[in-house]
């Protein structure tokens, strides 16, 4: 009798064992709290904790925003005149396939109405994208030193190759620095910048204005308030500038 008893009990705590252990396997790891970040690990749960721990209400999405606290005290990233017929607000993620696709349908639509049409560009970070915050981050410290426009086109265009990467990511960011910079960019400043805690912040900003306009994917762009597809843009865009 005590053996089967000894029985039935191990039997029950080793159930209670592997119920336990799939409930710790199970169950979300919490969010960082603000304070326990650490801005060099590129991570994007820490880039969400920024998110739930801001107050980005009072914000209206669908306008320029001025440099703040709030935005890292980084300015928007805008491409021609802020003050342009046709203002494009662009929502995108680096490794995003169809966004490196759009950006040549975007540097088309500049040059085609060139002073008619500018594009403020703002990064939306897609969950499970591989390198995706890694590379935001680098497109924003080459914008701290006045290179974001060529930096980001070739980060674009060179997707195929840093998107797998995986300890030599950092790295092969900085050569694209050096490249869009012709050599004269601070590299040791653009790693740094990388790192920190305002381009955290900024990251953080941009991702916040694309959820609340409830995006779902990328690229999306936005026009007066509406949402354009990609497929539409052109004409759209041609419409309103000839119009």
């Amino acid at each position: 009798m005590r053996r089967i008893i000894g029985i039935i009990t191990g039997v029950a705590i080793l159930a209670l064992m592997i119920w336990a252990s799939v409930l710790i396997v199970s169950s979300p790891s919490p969010k960082p709290q603000i304070g326990e970040i650490d801005y060099s690990l590129f991570d994007y749960d820490n880039i969400m904790a920024l998110i739930d721990n801001t107050d980005y209400s009072s914000i209206n999405p669908d306008s320029i925003i001025a440099t703040s606290e709030i935005t890292g005290n980084l300015p928007e990233k805008i491409i021609g005149d802020p003050n342009a017929k046709v203002l494009i607000y662009e929502y995108a993620d680096y490794a995003c396939s169809h966004c490196a696709e759009m950006n040549t349908v975007t540097k088309k639509l500049l040059d085609k109405y060139d002073g008619k049409v500018a594009i403020v560009y703002r990064g939306f970070l897609l969950n499970g994208y591989p390198n995706n915050v890694e590379a935001a981050a680098a497109a924003n410290a080459a914008a701290i030193q006045g290179y974001w426009e060529k930096y980001k086109n070739l980060v674009y265009s060179e997707q195929s190759t840093w998107l797998y990467l995986t300890s030599d990511v950092v790295p092969y960011f900085g050569n694209l620095f050096v490249e869009a910079s012709d050599g004269k960019g601070d590299l040791d400043k653009f790693y740094e910048d990388m790192e920190s805690e305002s381009i955290a912040k900024k990251l953080a900003f941009d991702h916040a204005m694309g959820e609340a306009v409830e995006l779902t994917g990328t690229p999306t762009f936005r026009i007066n308030g509406e949402k354009i597809s990609g497929g539409d843009l052109e004409t759209y865009v041609s419409d309103l500038v000839n119009n």
